[in-house]
């Protein structure tokens, strides 16, 4: 039995990776190799508790699997590269330390070439330590080809940045954002540029000092955004790669946000008229603009419970504080938005049956929902119904194409509920305009 599971640990390691999760089995195997001279009890003490290490390393490898993503839907293969925003070009958003760059990754309408290797889900990231060494999420892989040559046409296509929740990464949203590049966008993606602890809601009093932190965070990244931006327009008129090189189109630039990254999009809006529309994946708002409010098309994503089913969480009849203050941040986002939207106009997408995380990966990290902070929706069809709407919100909004999604008869997937907010001075107008 002991060279058997031996082989299977060396099998497993050389042809992946070593990763947490089976760390129960190779201490079982090495329980089983240092006891192979015990005999009686002492033996069948080391094989049970062995068996259990075993089952246990089965049992997390199940609900903690190297997963795989949803494919794009779109016509174009996508390409993947990551991109170093110069310190230079930070320094007066005071994103990093005095000569760090800023590492983005841009997703692209490519050319299906032979013999490029599919990007791994983390391009780029760490490789030393314990916890890169044995995290799954280095064992995923996407498809994006990676370093692809841009799609063959003279055709330049419209630009998305995407802004990460707080604390998140580049890669949070690496299905939305495969998908908007298969359909001809070119997303570029940044992580959270401050290392900051997360949000405190435990008391009245960090509740309160919550909302003014995350009101200057908000400023500090919409302005990092904008730096983006202004790199990226500097590769349209002079990339050494050649990449992106007139391959962008500038005059029709949107932005989206999971989570907090929803409160940055909204704000860097407010600050540059670069960009052109907004999505918010259900992300609470802060910020300036979340009281004075943007004039141009916004769309916001919320979860919401399964259609015909009460609220599979109630946090406004909770007892913890973190419920609690939560509720109020809810509460809050949504006067707001309300607020906004009878003056200005937008979309509001409630989608049933999902959770918060159902707007990023981590939904797919895992096949019980509760774990991955999904929904009990189907999640591959959550994420459908998410990238429909965003490719027709920004092909209506930056493109001026037909959007029967957004359209007020449409009959869309009956777990989405879209509400449509209009000021008819301002988006008849807007309609009017060329593309």
């Amino acid at each position: 039995m002991y060279p058997l599971i031996l082989c299977a640990a060396v099998v497993q390691i050389a042809g992946e990776g070593a990763r947490w999760q089976m760390l129960p089995a190779y201490v079982a195997a090495i329980i089983l190799g240092a006891t192979g001279t015990a005999t009686g009890r002492v033996q069948d003490g080391f094989h049970l508790a062995a068996a259990g290490m075993i089952v246990v390393g089965f049992f997390l490898g199940v609900i903690y699997p190297v997963y795989t993503l949803p494919k794009p839907t779109g016509p174009y293969p996508v390409g993947t590269v990551l991109l170093d925003v110069p310190a230079t070009m930070l320094k007066a958003a005071h994103a990093t330390p005095p000569g760090a760059p800023l590492t983005i990754q841009v997703w692209y309408p490519a050319v299906s070439e032979t013999g490029l290797k599919r990007a791994p889900y983390v391009v780029g990231g760490a490789t030393t330590g314990i916890r890169a060494q044995l995290g799954r999420r280095r064992l995923v892989s996407t498809a994006a080809l990676l370093d692809a040559k841009f799609f063959p046409d003279s055709r330049r296509r419209p630009l998305l940045l995407l802004t990460s929740g707080w604390g998140g990464t580049r890669y949070d949203n690496t299905v939305q954002a495969q998908g908007l590049a298969s359909n001809g966008y070119v997303v570029a993606a940044m992580g959270d540029p401050y290392p900051e602890p997360p949000l405190d809601l435990s008391t009245e009093r960090s509740f309160q000092k919550t909302l003014a932190w995350g009101d200057d965070k908000a400023r500090r990244e919409a302005e990092v955004a904008i730096a983006v931006l202004d790199f990226l327009c500097l590769l349209d008129t002079s990339d050494p790669e050649g990449r992106l090189f007139h391959r962008l189109d500038l005059k029709h630039v949107g932005i989206l946000g999971f989570s907090f990254g929803g409160a940055v999009a909204q704000e860097a809006a407010s600050l540059d008229t670069r960009f052109k529309a907004v999505a918010n994946l259900d992300g609470w708002l802060f910020g300036d603009a979340a009281n004075t409010w943007i004039e141009q098309p916004m769309l916001i994503m919320s979860d919401g419970p399964a259609v015909d089913s009460p609220p599979y969480h109630d946090r406004r009849t909770a007892q913890t504080a973190w419920n609690r203050y939560s509720a109020l941040l809810d509460a809050r986002s949504e006067r707001q938005t309300r607020a906004g939207f009878t003056r200005w106009g937008g979309y509001y997408l409630t989608i049933a049956g999902t959770d918060h995380f159902n707007f990023s990966d981590q939904a797919f990290a895992s096949p019980v929902a509760k774990l991955a902070g999904a929904g009990p929706l189907d999640r591959v069809r959550a994420s459908r119904i998410i990238g429909d709407y965003l490719v027709q919100f920004f092909d209506k909004t930056l493109r001026g194409l037909p959007a029967p999604l957004l359209a007020p008869d449409a009959t869309p997937d009956p777990a989405a509920r879209l509400v449509i907010w209009r000021r008819p001075d301002v988006m008849d107008k807007r309609r009017a305009e060329p593309p």
